[in-house]
């Protein structure tokens, strides 16, 4: 799910938090307080201070930003190589934390939980602890709810386009199917937990890790790694936001003895500060984490392999069982996409072989190498490009036709979400259509 080198977590809020479903990112957004959010960040600065968090220049503080919702902000310029944010061990929550500190109750299961699922009964067991517990102020500032998927009704989630619903659904079942797992384990092992373990709570703390959580390796989690899965929560780091051109390096520092993240961006006194979750498209944003970014240059608009052979039938295009072996053989029917600057190197590959008559087809690997077959093969692969997004556009004016009657400032944070991402697909597919036909 994560990798070494970004941050992996998105700030998403309800009660907390004003609506961000479609961050409108200017890199030095500057910033607007909310008098309602101090005490709970104060308390949360109190507590780590009295745990050893020691910031030191250049420091940083939680902001509410105009164009990013909650975020951090620094009170002095920051130069290249700074270190933006540096939390001690004992400040993170990993499955080690889990083991130290409620390891009894997973010692008795003769099944192997995930990371994830091992951190998310955790969460669970602390809030129901309030003040009581340890991490208390830490839990009080999450977000009280998320805006991925899983939080739509039935009737938001048909909102979204087929593709990104099939993806959304795939995740939805996975939640399902650790809920049931973590709910087979507290009845058998921590009963006195069961009544804060409604689907509604479990997918709360599921989300409150998988949105937040930093890569973070430690021989202890082994136990639950049951997918490989090494993640921590850092309580304040998290409050960083995503820019798809933030210049970070995240990792543990052994010396000493912290998390931290250092920049090669340079900031000025009062600006936003940014890391980077990976290089994601939007489908994958709105997933895992619950927003979508205009102007994302990871951004894909995907089609299925399905799709393709439906046009080459409306073309007449002969010998398509021959032309599908061919291509399924080869593992052509995945990664076909679009970007604004044109097509993929595999749907590319995919319209040409579709498009070659019978006696091109016994040279359709010189398509690899880039080679152009013919003339005419290269026309009927234009042509069946264009269709392809054309089609692709006709279902956009489609699925936006289910937000008649909806007025953007009435819709639900869902709805906006999905209407965004619907209105930015279109964006790209335009741009691609230019490009194929220029």
């Amino acid at each position: 799910m994560y990798d070494q080198s970004h941050i992996c977590r998105a700030d998403h809020m309800a009660v907390s938090k004003a609506s961000r479903t479609l961050r409108r990112r200017k890199r030095k957004g500057k910033t607007s307080q909310i008098p309602y959010l101090e005490r709970e960040y104060i308390a949360l600065s109190q507590w780590m201070k009295r745990n050893k968090f020691v910031q030191k220049r250049p420091y940083l503080s939680a902001a509410i930003f105009n164009s990013t919702g909650r975020g951090l902000m620094t009170r002095h310029s920051i130069s290249a190589g700074s270190t933006l944010v540096s939390i001690p061990h004992h400040l993170l929550i990993t499955p080690h934390t889990v083991l130290t500190s409620v390891g009894q109750h997973f010692t008795k299961w003769d099944k192997q939980l995930s990371s994830q699922q091992a951190m998310s009964i955790f969460l669970l067991a602390e809030r129901q602890k309030q003040e009581s517990s340890f991490w208390f102020p830490y839990i009080n500032v999450l977000p009280k709810k998320y805006t991925t998927p899983a939080f739509f009704s039935e009737t938001e989630l048909n909102l979204l386009p087929q593709t990104v619903l099939s993806k959304a659904l795939t995740e939805i079942s996975k939640v399902h199917t650790a809920f049931k797992l973590a709910t087979d384990f507290i009845t058998c092992c921590w009963p006195e937990l069961a009544p804060v373990l409604t689907y509604s709570d479990f997918i709360w703390s599921w989300y409150s890790v998988n949105t937040r959580s930093v890569y973070y390796k430690h021989d202890l989690c082994d136990q639950f790694l049951a997918d490989h899965n090494y993640i921590a929560l850092a309580p304040f780091l998290d409050l960083l936001n995503h820019s798809y051109d933030a210049n970070i390096t995240a990792s543990f520092n052994v010396k000493s003895n912290c998390y931290e993240i250092q920049t090669e961006d340079t900031y000025r006194k009062y600006d936003e500060v940014f890391i980077s979750y990976g290089n994601h498209d939007n489908t994958h944003l709105l997933v895992e984490y619950g927003f979508v970014l205009p102007n994302n240059p990871n951004d894909v608009v995907e089609f299925s392999f399905d799709s393709l052979l439906d046009i080459a039938l409306r073309m007449k295009l002969k010998h398509l069982k021959e032309k599908r072996s061919v291509l399924l053989t080869g593992q052509f029917d995945r990664k076909l996409c679009c970007c604004s600057d044109g097509l993929s190197w595999n749907l590319q590959v995919v319209l040409r072989v579709l498009c070659m008559d019978w006696t091109e087809l016994k040279n359709w690997k010189l398509v690899m190498q880039g080679g152009i077959i013919s003339d005419q093969n290269e026309l009927l692969t234009r042509t069946m490009a264009s269709t392809l997004i054309k089609t692709s556009l006709g279902m956009c004016k489609e699925n936006l036709t289910k937000f008649q009657g909806l007025h953007c400032d009435t819709m639900t944070e869902h709805e906006r979400l999905a209407y965004d991402f619907i209105c930015i697909e279109r964006t790209t597919l335009q741009s691609a259509l230019i490009s194929v036909q220029s």
